[in-house]
């Protein structure tokens, strides 16, 4: 997508002149991709009316991210004594979850070793720094 198509999307609460040479040599699914980052509040409405699907992942709650949580590992991945209910307490989205894993699992596979709480407290922490949040005693509390 070119500087020129993308004039035609408007967002109401920022300037076009900064997103456009950011998003002037994007293809159109990089440019959908990168904004899922706005909420549909700052989209033009015109804009959003032009979409024929529009889909919405809503923040899961506990009981769920203790479901991806579990479901996270492919069968053949070597785990030993994951705490899912724990690491279900953890406030994140699914894709955190996911990056989470996927750094415990190259922790683990380093170390030669099955995925253990360890690795994703490890694992847990990186994520945390690149979300810039602090993860406190009280969310890891029983992990190791």
């Amino acid at each position: 997508m070119f500087a020129g198509q993308v004039a035609g999307v408007s967002f109401t609460h920022v300037a076009l002149s900064v997103l456009c040479p950011i998003y002037s040599q994007l293809t159109l699914r990089e440019l959908f991709y990168h904004l899922t980052d706005f909420s549909n509040t700052l989209l033009d409405p015109a804009f959003l009316r032009r979409l024929r699907f529009v889909v919405s992942f809503p923040f899961p709650d506990a009981k769920w991210r203790t479901e991806i949580w579990r479901r996270i590992f492919p069968k053949q991945t070597p785990t030993q004594g994951l705490k899912f209910d724990k690491l279900g307490q953890l406030s994140l989205a699914g894709g955190n979850i996911r990056n989470i894993a996927i750094n415990a699992t190259f922790l683990a596979a380093e170390a030669g070793e099955s995925v253990t709480m360890e690795h994703l407290l490890s694992a847990t922490k990186s994520e945390y720094g690149k979300l810039e949040k602090t993860l406190t005693a009280t969310e890891i509390h029983g992990w190791v």
